[in-house]
């Protein structure tokens, strides 16, 4: 029995280790970029990107009058929400402060009644 166990556990390591190699061996050959279509369109994005570094915007083979009306634009969307000279492109931060709290009974102030003064005697 002991026999049986351990041929059992050997087929089932040597049938893991077969699978593992298929995997291996079907994942290494996509590694490689070898089609033509897909090297050209990866040498055309880092064309774009250089191109787009370069240039004002960041808009790659923008004509002059393209940008001048971005820039337009954005200007007008500066007065329209009031953001001249703040950068629109952060988080805002807010800023809220601590409400004091007041309890209601501390803020109120009470003028009790004088005791009468009994000047009558019995």
């Amino acid at each position: 029995m002991l026999a049986n166990k351990s041929v059992g556990t050997l087929l089932h390591r040597v049938c893991r280790f077969a699978v593992n190699q298929r995997c291996l061996s079907s994942i290494s050959g996509s590694f490689q970029v070898g089609d033509p279509i897909q090297q050209s369109f990866v040498a055309r994005l880092r064309e774009y990107r250089q191109k787009s570094e370069k240039s004002e915007f960041g808009l790659a083979d923008a004509s002059s009058k393209e940008i001048k009306e971005l820039s337009e634009m954005l200007a007008k969307v500066d007065r329209i929400y009031e953001a001249e000279g703040e950068d629109m492109t952060q988080f805002p931060m807010f800023k809220f402060e601590e409400p004091k709290v007041v309890i209601p009974a501390s803020s109120l102030h009470v003028e009790y009644p004088k005791e009468p003064e009994n000047d009558v005697e019995v």
